[in-house]
């Protein structure tokens, strides 16, 4: 084995091992320092991709294997999509302020995003490092799913199928989302598998990166929806025991 195949081997490992643990260790309900909270996850992540790079200098893959460079069919697709979707965020962003105060869509909002209020931006400084945060996440996050585990598992030496490779790409990286809660889990996983299609349609990972980093700016505007008050610490016993009291009450147990 030689230091590529080592390196490929241990990332995916470290993946994996990084969203298990994620599934299983439950967040406090809110970051004593969010800045300092964001620079951490910041910097595991551009260390990540950094590793990402390494392996990818030394496996001699080419550019195109691993989803880097132009969208192979022309620029039409990858625009027009990242434009509609710029609008539609734009649009969401002045519904949100308008609505801002009205009770109904606050309580929705933190029935949707109650776990991962935890890590919402609120204040000045939260915001302007938050989209450092969107921004890495965007990239980092697609060179490192998709343009590596998923060409790895997909073309790499376990050559498993593209729907295959798609699906545990899927998973690992909703997994990895945990501390949102069971919706935000299925919410990401299917994001990913999102992503993936995005990846393989265009053959580039420019689109996902920009639909991606567009995605996690919403935060930043949903975070005065949600009364901080509001927000808990995800974990599978709370979950599972709100869960089973709603059905009690609903069938009579």
């Amino acid at each position: 084995m030689n230091s590529a195949d080592l390196i490929a081997w241990l990332m995916a490992a470290v993946l994996i091992a990084n969203s298990v643990r994620a599934a299983v260790v439950h967040r406090p309900p809110a970051a004593t320092n969010r800045v300092a909270a964001y620079r951490k996850v910041m910097t595991r992540d551009w260390v990540f991709t950094a590793t990402v790079a390494a392996w990818w200098v030394l496996s001699g893959w080419s550019a195109r294997r691993v989803y880097l460079g132009a969208p192979q069919d022309g620029w039409g697709f990858t625009v027009t999509t990242a434009g509609e979707l710029a609008v539609l965020l734009a649009l969401t962003v002045v519904f949100i302020r308008r609505h801002a105060t009205d009770p109904r869509l606050q309580a929705r909002a933190t029935r949707l995003f109650r776990y991962a209020a935890a890590v919402l931006p609120r204040t000045r400084d939260e915001q302007v490092t938050f989209v450092g945060v969107a921004v890495t996440a965007g990239v980092c996050e697609e060179t490192v799913f998709r343009g590596f585990l998923l060409a790895w598992l997909n073309t790499g030496p376990l050559h498993l199928s593209l729907g295959v490779a798609v699906a545990l790409t899927a998973v690992t990286f909703g997994l990895a989302h945990t501390y949102q809660g069971p919706i935000g889990i299925i919410t990401t996983a299917i994001a990913g598998a999102v992503f993936a299609n995005l990846v393989t349609t265009t053959h580039s990972l420019l689109l996902p990166v920009m639909v991606h980093v567009l995605v996690d700016l919403r935060a930043i505007f949903l975070a005065p929806l949600i009364p901080e008050d509001t927000v808990v610490a995800f974990s599978w016993a709370t979950w599972w025991h709100a869960v089973r009291d709603r059905l009690g009450i609903r069938f009579g147990w």
